[in-house]
């Protein structure tokens, strides 16, 4: 069943040698019981090491149920290991860190063991000590939990390191008497010191000197007044199932997080505070201009876009160097259709004939109260005209009082125009003496206004007010400072200034060609904004788009045009990019400290998990013996680091979300946003759990595959440490 053929071992160092064995041939049957004796040094221990596949010999083979041991994998010496052999070792190697209980359910198939093994358990006085934890029981009380627990497994081979070593003479002659009777149906190998005893109870005698046998023989006369064994102890069982080995991991290793709960603690906050700072980080970075426009878009119901043509041009002065500027282009009718097909969606021109200002708005320059506001509110500017249908009106959802311009000489305000008028007062001459106050949409109605540009100006007569749904609380800004706080709202409203269909004037339909002009001199169309975020986004996109085919001619000699692009614009769009400058300024330095932050990570995961293999490695030999793979072993540390994992993901997923969400409103409500720059999206969750569970693997495998590389006797060995 059991032999050894010429087994030697040597232990090297860096100043010597030792020889531990030398030449051992010997071989065992399937059961008695042989006692291995010697001096301290002798050998004993090496050899039940090696028979118990926890060392390897140097040179020799050791066969066991006639396969040679030497040529079996790591995982097949486990699997010999956990079948077979059962042990009961010198320093009784019991987990601390469990009771009693679970030291003995860490190698039964069940958990009701007082059902199971009571019998057992009983004989051996353990049964009253199954709630202890090892640390609170004697020496002899250990011993028995010890031999308890390996007759439990219930193993072919029984191996034990001096295991009376600490019991009284009267336990220890119950111990030996219940190994003689196991010996009956299992071959039980037992190492001592201690000649006397062994020359009671053996049926043979083996003693080692100087690393070889010395003697090999056989002894012992039959005693009648031996303990009967439970059946049970005589029974070998099969191997404990995967699924039982790992539930029995899951418990230690949930065990082991709640024994080291200020460790823990300490380790999950810092972690959390780093997770909740990465996720910042990544929200941050992951901030996307087009996303977020489309999202504040579709939230805030904006009804247009104005689409421009924008041209990029290089100005090579030889003085300066070259430089580069954005300028504007005017569209033609043909370039307008192209974008509709673009954006499958009809577009309203906005032709660039009559922009410029309105000239009957009074101004007092004397009233304090109103010289401050002409740069800011109450701007004069008109950027072009639009011509008026029924069917602009519905599609914008717009409102008209007074009616639609019959003639080339009737206009239609928009309702910012008339508050301009109602601010000021209307001037009916270019001096000012004539100020009429205008209070009502009827008291504008039918006055004449001129449009003036580049010195000269057209007169219209006002036959209607259109409400284009401009937030005018919102944009107010008479008697207000532009301060910090209100710095992206201003942005916003430089996009009604600027280009807006609350700053054009609203002509006839068909007025470019009754009144003669040239229709390829479109300054910007506006279009209605897709109903989805999705459909936003492409449009958006649109924008990015260089059109480099046909275009326009060299502005001057020494001035080139490199590309044309269309470019979207609205409040929110001029809000968000006036985010955007900040958190382009922020992104340079977020992949900095996303770094140094994962750098902190991954010393502290690194940290604590080296610390708390360091605290376990002898418990790591325990398990090593009693059959546990390297990969069930790995598998231990891998729950507690799923156990930590889950923790912090949770806690930092909940927290990250809080901190982006009150964040993000105190950056709103402070500047007076329409939208959240930043918010808490499926990638911050992903990224936290990728990131820990990458670390906490890298935190477990680092240490611990250089433990694993030892045999389990050197990791007994180094526990003992």
């Amino acid at each position: 069943m059991l032999e050894l053929k010429n087994i030697s071992k040597v232990y090297k160092s860096k100043k010597r040698k030792s020889q531990a064995l030398n030449g051992i041939n010997v071989s065992f049957g399937d059961n008695g019981l042989v006692c291995v004796v010697g001096e301290s040094g002798s050998g004993k221990t090496t050899l039940l090491n090696i028979l118990g596949l926890l060392d390897s010999p140097t040179c020799g083979e050791l066969f066991l149920d006639g396969t040679n041991v030497n040529e079996l994998s790591e995982k097949e010496k486990d699997e010999f290991r956990s079948q077979k052999l059962g042990f009961i070792f010198q320093d009784l190697n019991l987990v601390e860190s469990y009771t009693v209980r679970q030291n003995l359910q860490l190698v039964s198939e069940r958990d009701d063991i007082e059902t199971t093994h009571n019998e057992l358990m009983e004989m051996l006085g353990v049964i009253e000590l199954l709630d202890k934890f090892p640390k609170e029981i004697s020496g002899g009380q250990r011993q028995r939990v010890a031999i308890a627990r390996a007759l439990i497994k219930g193993s072919k081979i029984l191996l034990c390191d001096e295991p009376t070593g600490s019991l009284d003479s009267t336990n220890a002659r119950k111990i030996f008497e219940t190994l003689k009777e196991i010996s009956k149906k299992k071959l039980v190998v037992v190492v001592s010191h201690d000649v006397e005893t062994a020359s009671k109870y053996a049926d043979r005698i083996i003693e080692i000197e100087n690393g070889k046998i010395k003697s090999d023989k056989l002894a012992c006369e039959e005693r009648e007044d031996r303990q009967e064994l439970p059946q049970e102890c005589n029974e070998h069982k099969a191997a404990m199932s995967p699924r039982r080995k790992a539930k029995q991991l899951f418990s230690i290793a949930i065990r082991y997080a709640k024994l080291k709960r200020v460790r823990f603690a300490f380790m999950s906050v810092t972690a959390l505070l780093i997770f909740i700072m990465l996720s910042l980080l990544t929200a941050i970075a992951s901030y996307n201009e087009n996303s977020l426009v489309a999202r504040t878009v579709n939230a805030q119901g904006a009804d247009y876009f104005a689409v421009t043509k924008q041209f990029h041009g290089v100005y090579d002065a030889t003085e300066y160097g070259i430089s580069e500027f954005i300028g504007d282009v005017e569209m033609t009718e043909l370039e307008t259709k192209q974008l509709e097909k673009d954006f499958g969606t009809e577009a309203d021109r906005v032709y660039a004939f009559n922009e410029g200002s309105l000239k009957n708005v009074h101004y007092d320059s004397n009233d304090p109260a109103i010289t401050p506001s002409i740069p800011g509110f109450y701007s004069t500017g008109i950027h072009g005209s639009v011509e008026l249908t029924n069917e602009f009106i519905e599609k914008y959802d717009y409102t008209l009082y007074g009616r639609l311009p019959q003639e080339t000489n009737e206009v239609v305000l928009s309702e910012y125009a008339f508050k301009i008028f109602k601010f000021g007062g209307y001037e009916s001459d270019v001096n000012g003496r004539e100020v009429t106050p205008i209070n009502t949409h009827d008291d504008l109605i039918g006055k004449e206004i001129r449009v003036g540009e580049n010195g000269d100006y057209k007169k219209f007569t006002v036959v209607g007010i259109l409400d284009t749904k401009l937030d005018y609380e919102r944009y107010d800004f008479l008697g207000e400072r532009i301060d910090d706080k209100l710095r992206f709202r201003y942005d916003e409203f430089k996009s009604v200034l600027e280009i807006s269909p609350h700053t054009a004037v609203y002509v006839t339909e068909n007025y470019a060609e009754r009144a003669g002009l040239d229709k390829d001199v479109i300054k910007n169309v506006f279009i209605k904004p897709a109903k989805t975020v999705k459909g936003i986004k492409k449009q958006l996109a649109l924008g990015d788009l260089k059109m480099r085919d046909s275009l326009p001619p060299p502005r001057a000699d020494n001035e080139t045009i490199d590309y044309c692009f269309y470019k979207l614009q609205n409040e929110i769009i001029c809000a968000v990019r006036g985010v955007n400058s900040i958190f382009e300024t922020v992104a340079k330095i977020v992949g900095i400290v996303a770094i140094v932050f994962a750098v902190i990570l991954v010393l502290l995961i690194l940290s604590y998990f080296s610390g708390v293999i360091s605290d376990r490695i002898k418990d790591v030999g325990v398990l090593r013996t009693n059959g546990f793979s390297k990969w069930q072993i790995c598998l231990l540390f891998i729950f507690e680091a799923l156990i930590l994992s889950a923790i912090i993901a949770v806690a930092a997923i909940i927290m990250s979300a809080i901190t982006l969400c009150v964040g993000g409103y105190v950056f709103k409500s402070y500047y007076d946003l329409l939208f959240f720059p930043v918010r808490f999206s499926i990638l911050q969750p992903l990224i936290i759990i990728g990131v820990q569970v990458v670390f906490a693997t890298l935190g477990i495998l680092i240490p611990l595959i250089r433990l694993m590389r030892k045999k389990p006797v050197e990791i007994i060995n180094a526990g003992r440490q």
